[in-house]
């Protein structure tokens, strides 16, 4: 659901000027599937190892009960 609800502003920040990126630790193979499964239109960066998230600050990890 997260996914196609930041797919749908996407078009709205298109519409300001500006391009939404999605950073995903997933190997580029299950990125390519879940935006070609979903038909999501916005841009989706594979980091595996989570070093760009973590440059930039954008690492979380999820709480033991959510995993």
């Amino acid at each position: 659901m997260e996914l196609e609800a930041l797919d749908e502003a996407e078009k709205r920040f298109r519409a300001l000027g500006a391009t939404l990126v999605l950073i995903s630790p997933q190997l580029p193979e299950h990125s390519r599937k879940i935006k070609n499964d979903r038909n999501l239109d916005c841009i989706m960066l594979s980091d595996p190892g989570n070093r760009v998230a973590d440059e930039y600050g954008l690492r979380y990890v999820l709480p033991r009960d959510l995993r």
